[in-house]
């Protein structure tokens, strides 16, 4: 496998638009400049007060918003994913603790109450060989959410953004297969519906893999039928299990299901998504 291209963040930025061009340059040369020390915070990484007191100014204009920085890298990231036959889009959600910065605005609760700071549901483009491509999405909240049993609606959106990429790539003759893979809170019903009614419509819709939210005994001679929906072809394994770095005894395995097709749920679209 030939060594990974070096990605400058110049070229990542070019077509970085927030509506003026002045803008747009102080945005990439601010931008470079932290890049250049990723390990600093913005006033040990500027030239001076006068530097700083500009970068936040920029920061706190309008214009300036994380899905308008981040617009080109998706972009780029795209361009990327037309160079491989399949990419891995995985998606999971980390919180952004802001704990004790108490002049930060817009902040939400975390998993406690004296925890405060913001989530962050990203979608990252690798390949089977494990080299990153880059973002596809990001989507971000607070707490409390304003319909909090809709909270899940992040993977859902998620998925349909991947079919708009899927069907993009289609378009431009672009062989590449995206597989969405989530963790078990994204075994949701609703991205089963989602994926025949893209299909339905005559769309190029992405491949997923999700980790059963349901534990599943393995039966080699009779899998377990779905509680809803049509039964399809399917296949239930374990993976041998591998020991770690402690004793012999302390063991991890876990169960995988897939198939070349779906369970499926039943037409009528549920009303609500899982929390």
């Amino acid at each position: 496998m030939s060594p990974p291209e070096i990605i400058r963040l110049s070229d990542e930025l070019a077509d970085l638009d927030l509506g003026d061009s002045r803008l747009n340059r102080r945005t990439r040369h601010l931008l470079e400049t932290l890049a250049h020390h990723p390990d600093r915070s913005i006033p040990t990484a500027c030239r001076g007060w006068a530097e700083t007191k500009a970068a936040y100014r920029l920061f706190d204009h309008e214009a300036v918003t994380a899905q308008k920085l981040l617009e080109p890298h998706y972009g780029c990231t795209i361009e990327r994913m037309m160079g491989h036959d399949t990419v891995l889009c995985l998606q999971d959600s980390t919180e952004l603790d802001y704990t004790g910065k108490n002049d930060i605005e817009g902040l939400g609760t975390l998993n406690y109450e004296s925890r405060r700071g913001l989530y962050l549901h990203p979608t990252l483009a690798v390949t089977p060989d494990r080299l990153p491509l880059g973002l596809l999405d990001c989507w971000t909240w607070t707490r409390p959410f304003v319909d909090a049993d809709k909270e899940s609606v992040r993977w859902l959106e998620g998925y349909q953004r991947l079919c708009e990429t899927q069907q993009h790539l289609w378009e431009q003759a672009a062989d590449t297969r995206l597989v969405y893979i989530a963790d078990r809170e994204g075994d949701l019903f609703p991205i089963y519906a989602e994926h025949r009614d893209e299909i339905g419509r005559g769309v190029h819709a992405a491949d997923w893999l999700t980790e059963r939210a349901q534990r599943v005994k393995a039966q080699a001679a009779k899998p377990p039928l779905p509680r809803s929906g049509r039964t399809v072809p399917s296949t239930i394994g374990a993976p041998p299990q591998t020991p770690g770095s402690g004793p012999a005894s302390r063991r991890a395995s876990r169960w995988v299901a897939w198939s070349s097709t779906c369970r499926l749920p039943a037409r009528r679209r549920p009303q609500q998504l899982q929390a």
